[in-house]
């Protein structure tokens, strides 16, 4: 078994533990694996009847991700997994998800700082006009 296919029915696993965050973590991991299993269709399909609602969205969104994949798409995405190099494939996937979460962090970064700056714009202002009262 591939280190994917071993991840992905690890996936599978968390989408039975009785902790809400855990099966929505499931679904959300899921959700961005390049390809997944016929096992793990049937889980998430088990997962849109869930009783937490955000648990029975992410499900949803990670089936119709999924099922909207051309079937050749998820096949070469499959047998790259297995025919290369698996723990170069995982590197570059991973290697993917954090250049991606890298840029969302510098997003917020720079959100922060302008929202920081603003603040300090507005105590200024607020100072110039309490000491043209005076």
């Amino acid at each position: 078994m591939t280190d994917i296919n071993q991840h992905i029915e690890k996936l599978v696993n968390m989408l039975q533990s009785p902790k809400p965050s855990t099966r929505y973590e499931a679904c959300e991991q899921l959700q961005v694996s390049p390809a997944i299993t016929p096992e793990a269709i049937k889980a998430l399909q088990h997962a849109l009847h869930d009783p937490y609602a955000e648990v029975a969205k992410a499900a949803e969104r990670a089936l119709a991700l999924h099922q909207n994949k051309p079937e050749r798409e998820q096949k070469k995405v499959t047998e790259e997994a297995t025919t290369t190099d698996d723990q170069a494939w995982l590197h570059r996937q991973l290697e993917e998800q954090t250049n991606l979460l890298r840029s969302i962090k510098n997003s917020m970064t720079f959100i922060v700082v302008m929202i920081i700056l603003a603040e300090i714009v507005g105590a200024l202002y607020y100072f110039q006009y309490i000491q043209a009262l005076q």
